[in-house]
């Protein structure tokens, strides 16, 4: 075919419609079938860049979750599962979802998610998102704690034991034989209005004491059930906190067999005790009648008390800015009583043996005189005091003026004499110098250890 006849060809609707090509418009037709099923399926057209944002959250159980399982909130499809991660075994799953950018932006930092069967029949699950009401929002991952999946029934079979699980097929087997004789159904039906009316009593006591008592309760109940549902957050709580209450008891079972069995001679000995009760409050009403007059003069005491009492208020009240100038001072005392402790510890070897040696020396008696060593020490110190009262460059120092006579040194009770002194003389030097050898045999004896 020439150049020209192409042209022609394209040009020409007509001659262009009248050539056929039916494998052509097949492909295009196949391919156009399978994008319109696959986008309807996908709920978006293939090959096309998705917009959105990526959110992760951990699963306990990844296995109802697939690629491309819907996330809604609400009941709103928002987004839809990218990818399913298993970052190592026992370790949650890590899910990442595709979400609408404005349904991104709800989304808080206490965000939660749960995973629920699409039908009643299980099948593919969608993930629900809880965008949360904290002010934060959401960073990073939402974590496993915040998350949950919808359990299994063959999920709930194993948590059976050995034990449990041979109870369940029995009460199956028995149910499908209880009802397996129509008769006996029967029979059942016919005396149900005899149990009924012995159940009558008991439904009376259930309806309360008061009229309307059942009404206010089921009314109560329907409040606090429409509470917890406004708020699924404690109702979750309120679920995994009965949870672990129930995994609980379970693991202490036989502890509560065990006191549950005692609980029959509890109640023997509670009705026991209740018996003697009136016997004890009868001996008590005595004493608390003998106890009243005691109780009216004590609250006259204390109707007294209270003008002392605001007295005592104002006072506190009006030595608080004294004792708020009193932290400073308080303050230095503290650090003058720990920079003294040292000096304290020096001293107190020095304050030992002053109470234990010296002390008890000077008041012993010179067995000459008769007379206590303190106060033979006394005068003898004040002399020295009076005489060594000169202070120079050096320090104190007695002073001794040398001069021609009989009584060359003044302190002292001796004279000198150029010749043969008198008896009295005589007896007065011999007399201090007992004394002073006296004073001096008891200092070395101290001295000794």
């Amino acid at each position: 075919m020439s150049v020209r006849a192409r042209v022609q060809d394209w040009a020409d609707p007509v001659v262009g419609a009248t050539r056929e090509r039916p494998r052509v418009a097949g492909a295009i037709l196949l391919v156009v079938g399978l994008l319109l099923v696959v986008s309807g399926y996908l709920g978006r057209i293939p090959f096309l860049p998705q917009g959105g944002t990526t959110v992760t959250m951990e699963v306990s159980d990844s296995s109802l979750l697939a690629s491309g399982s819907l996330v809604r909130v609400k009941g709103v499809d928002v987004g839809e599962v990218t990818a399913v991660r298993h970052v190592r075994v026992g370790a949650p799953a890590v899910v990442e979802l595709r979400v609408e950018d404005d349904v991104a932006r709800t989304l808080r930092r206490d965000a939660g998610a749960e995973v629920w069967w699409r039908t009643l029949f299980g099948g593919r699950s969608y993930v629900e998102l809880r965008p949360g009401l904290a002010r934060a929002p959401l960073q990073g991952t939402i974590p496993v704690s915040r998350t949950s999946v919808q359990v299994e029934f063959d999920t709930l079979l194993r948590t059976l034991d050995d034990r449990a699980r041979p109870a369940v097929a029995t009460a199956l087997r028995e149910l499908r034989r209880g009802f397996a004789d129509p008769a006996a159904v029967a029979r059942m039906v016919e005396r149900a209005p005899g149990a009924a009316r012995a159940a009558a009593p008991a439904l009376r006591a259930l309806r309360g004491t008061w009229s309307g008592d059942l009404t206010r309760l089921v009314q109560r109940t329907a409040r606090m059930a429409g509470a917890v549902a406004r708020d699924e957050e404690a109702l979750a709580r309120l679920l995994d906190g009965a949870e672990l209450t129930f995994t609980a008891t379970a693991a202490r079972r036989a502890d509560l067999a065990a006191a549950l069995r005692t609980i029959p001679a509890a109640a023997q000995r509670v009705r026991a005790e209740a018996a003697a009760l009136p016997r004890t409050l009868d001996r008590l009403d005595p004493v608390v009648d003998g106890a009243l007059p005691a109780a009216r003069r004590l609250d006259a005491a204390n109707r007294a008390l209270q003008p002392a009492a605001a007295q005592l208020r104002r006072t506190l009240r009006t030595a608080r800015p004294l004792l708020a100038d009193l932290r400073p001072a308080a303050r230095a005392l503290g650090a003058a009583g720990t920079a003294g402790a040292p000096l304290v510890r020096d001293l107190t070897p020095t304050v030992t043996r002053l109470r234990r040696e010296i002390v008890p020396w000077l008041r012993e008696r010179d067995p000459i005189s008769g007379i206590e060593v303190g106060q033979l020490l006394g005068p003898t110190l004040a002399g020295h005091d009076a005489v060594a009262t000169t202070y120079d460059v050096h320090g104190n120092g007695v002073r001794i003026a040398p001069s021609v006579g009989l009584n060359s040194i003044g302190p002292l009770p001796c004279e000198t004499y150029l010749f043969e002194p008198g008896t009295r003389a005589r007896v007065v030097c011999n007399q201090l110098s007992g004394l002073l050898r006296g004073m001096q045999r008891a200092m070395s004896r101290r001295a000794k250890p």
